[in-house]
């Protein structure tokens, strides 16, 4: 388990005295976890000592429990080279199982991903769900919520947000999971992973499941102990704010195709199953929940002040780069995993940043966006497509007048990081092995068979082998919030003011031209996608924006390209598209299997079609 708070060059500038009190928790929390095992604090039985007497017997004690909960919380960085429960996609992010990106690592589990070797059968190290992991969360937080009234000491506020706080967290890790497998086996009671009596329990169909999530964030937006807001050194617990957002993700997933239909993406053997992965029919109705929800969560926002966009119009770029890393002066975030710092250390800035030293950047570069991703940029100045005629993009030099979010996300030839020049040329036409001018550059693909190196997520005051990164998972953001209204407001009334009100808020912090008018809802929709897929670029939610979509063949099954650049004798250069690696799709990788091991063990549970 870990006990986690805010970065240390943030959190001790002013140690005050709610910094000692966790301070002391975290303290308590570690001598009691060195004479019981994690296991043991948490699966003993209600009434044994550690957990219900001793953990209900304070709000303090109570509060140590709950914040272990929060170690599920989604987070996209990956913490070690090794498979183990710290990580998504072992040695990668996401990222690489998508069109953005691509690992240089050749043992990074994303290759899995991307050839289609993923079965029902692969390891819980593989499988970035990790079930087995996520699953006693569930049960232990509905465990805590079941309990809360019991405390010995401490007022009913308190324990309402305590109470709220279990309560999104247990929804938040239901969601995850119905979006990932849909209808899920539902706990009414506190029932060990472990055990005979969870393997009886059948999976909820698809609508019933959707609902239960929406019922149990209801009830956390009606608890009067939800904080409309967190001092700072409670940074990355739950707030209104995050309830809001996720529901409103929620609906947007509800309303988007795989699930808003009369007919699954593939049918059951039995049909009478096809309800656990589809509505069973297309009501637009589910596109208005959506729009409303989101609505809510904007409203709030503009209401309140709480959150708001990270604006910088004097350098757009690095407004758009703040927001998506930082956690100081950063109210665009809304709810992000508090894990950090101390736990990233040195293993995402020296091995993903561009970093420039004396023989190339670091070798085995395993996030390397692609040229697929690159292409989605629009050019600034006109704000159309590079492929457009009319756009002004130059293919000579293809990095010039793009998207300001295309220099806060990617790093190109030619760019800087720190005072050094990022060469990612090619050479393999002859020259010494790091080239001619002793230029840092792109070895033998060595270093990104893609041509692009980096750089959101990543810190330039870094370098290669130094400490720890402040960088944070942007979880939920703002902007998101944003895009997911524009969505659903579009699904449901066509392009309206809203929509493209919302979209330029969006754009506009980017530094870009307002949205030029489309004649229908099928143009805005493919605006609105590309929006999603430059402002969340490389964020975790990609991934399933495709799937929901069902734009899965025609995106992630197409094949990947990376960029061959040249350098000529008199110093300038040439860049010419090239495929890097075809990519595997099937329809069943709509939803992911459920795992084997589950399979054979439980007496009710139903595979999903095609595994």
């Amino acid at each position: 388990m870990k006990y986690t708070i805010r970065n240390k060059d943030v959190m001790f500038q002013k140690p005050g005295k709610m910094i000692r009190k966790y301070l002391v928790m975290i303290v308590f929390a570690l001598i009691a976890l060195s004479s019981v095992s994690c296991n043991d604090y948490f699966e003993k039985a209600p009434g044994v000592d550690v957990t219900q007497d001793t953990l209900f017997s304070s709000v303090d004690r109570a509060t140590l429990y709950l914040l272990s909960l929060y170690d599920k919380v989604p987070d996209g960085y990956f913490y070690s080279w090794t498979d183990n429960e710290t990580q998504r996609i072992s040695g990668t992010m996401l990222s690489a199982c998508t069109d953005q990106a691509e690992s240089g690592w050749s043992s990074a589990g994303s290759h899995q991903y991307n050839t289609g070797a993923i079965t029902q059968y692969s390891g819980e190290n593989l499988m970035e769900t990790k079930w087995q992991i996520r699953w006693p969360y569930v049960y232990r937080s509905l465990w805590f919520i079941q309990n809360v009234d019991n405390i010995k000491t401490g007022t009913d506020n308190q324990k309402s947000m305590l109470k709220a706080e279990a309560r999104f967290l247990l929804a938040m890790n239901y969601f995850e999971f119905c979006i990932r497998y849909g209808g899920m086996p539902w706990l009414s009671q506190k029932l060990d992973y472990h055990t005979n009596d969870y393997t009886t329990v059948p999976r909820l169909p698809l609508r019933q499941m959707v609902d239960s999530i929406d019922h149990l964030l209801v009830k956390t937006l009606a608890e009067p102990g939800l904080p409309v807001s967190r001092p700072d050194q409670e940074f990355g617990r739950v707030t209104k704010a995050a309830v809001l957002f996720l529901r409103a993700r929620l609906w947007l997933f509800a309303a988007r195709p795989l699930f808003n239909s009369a007919t699954p993406y593939m049918p059951m053997p039995d049909a009478a199953n096809n309800n656990l992965i589809c509505m069973g029919d297309n009501d637009p109705n589910r596109w208005q929940k959506a729009a409303d929800a989101a609505k809510a969560l904007i409203d709030f926002c503009e209401q309140t002040g709480i959150h708001e966009l990270l604006v910088d119009p004097a350098n757009p770029s690095l407004a758009y780069q703040r927001a998506t890393r930082d956690a100081v002066n950063n109210k665009e975030l809304i709810f992000v995993p508090s894990r950090r710092g101390w736990g990233i250390k040195s293993l995402f800035p020296t091995f993903e940043s561009p970093l420039v030293v004396s023989m190339g950047v670091s070798d085995g570069n395993s996030v390397l966006p692609t040229q697929n991703l690159v292409d989605r940029y629009l050019v600034k100045s006109s704000g159309k497509p590079q492929n457009d005629p009319t756009s002004g993009f130059n293919a000579a030099d293809p990095y010039k007048d793009l998207d300001p979010r295309f220099y806060a996300t990617i790093a190109e030839n030619g760019s800087k990081w720190n005072t050094r020049t990022v060469e990612l040329w090619n050479n393999r036409t002859g020259g010494s092995v790091i080239g001619v001018d002793y230029g840092f550059h792109r070895r033998d693909l060595s270093i990104s068979k893609t041509g692009y190196l980096l750089r959101k997520f990543c810190q330039e005051n870094l370098t290669n082998g130094s400490g720890n990164s402040t960088a944070i998972w942007p979880y939920m953001r703002l902007a998101d919030g944003y895009l997911m209204y524009a969505e659903a407001l579009n699904e449901t009334k066509g392009p309206s003011a809203d929509c493209y009100k919302y979209l330029n808020k969006v754009r506009s912090r980017a530094g870009m031209p307002d949205v030029s008018p489309v004649a229908s809802k099928d143009e805005m929709r493919e605006v609105i996608i590309r929006e999603r897929d430059v402002e969340l670029a490389l964020e975790d939610i990609h991934y399933f924006d495709v799937k929901h979509l069902k734009r899965g063949k025609a995106t992630f099954g197409e094949p990947i390209y990376g960029v061959d650049i040249r350098k000529k004798s008199d110093g300038s250069f040439t860049y010419a598209k090239e495929k890097i690696e075809d990519r595997f799709w099937a329809d069943s990788w709509y939803l992911h299997p459920i795992p084997y091991f589950e399979m054979i063990r439980s007496k009710a549970l139903v595979q999903n079609p095609g595994w």
